[in-house]
């Protein structure tokens, strides 16, 4: 696991399957979930209470970096809204209404 500072708030990067649940069942309902819409990525979980553009962009960085892909959409929601499927490291959004996205590059840096 990884983890960093957001704007004065604390994030966390899981590593694997069995690390993306864990520190999902380790969040509060009231922090940030990030996780490339439609591919495998680490989930992102943001401890921080107000989201921004700069701030969603910043952790969709975060989430796309270890990845291998260059520029992908980044889901992002309060946890509140995340389940866990089945499987480990599977999760599903409770309302799609309240899922919200950025686009972000790994060609950009903060």
């Amino acid at each position: 696991m990884k983890t960093g500072y957001v704007n004065g708030y604390q994030w966390f990067k899981g590593a694997n399957a069995v690390e993306n649940w864990n520190i999902l069942s380790k969040a509060s309902q009231k922090y940030w979930f990030f996780h490339l819409a439609n591919r495998p990525s680490p989930y992102v979980i943001w401890t921080g209470k107000s989201m921004t553009k700069i701030i969603a962009l910043e952790l969709g960085f975060i989430c796309i970096s270890s990845t291998k892909y260059n520029a992908e959409l980044v889901d992002y929601c309060q946890c509140s809204n995340v389940k866990k499927g089945d499987v480990v490291g599977e999760v599903f959004y409770k309302s799609n209404r309240k899922i919200k996205r950025v686009r972000v590059s790994k060609n950009i840096s903060f």
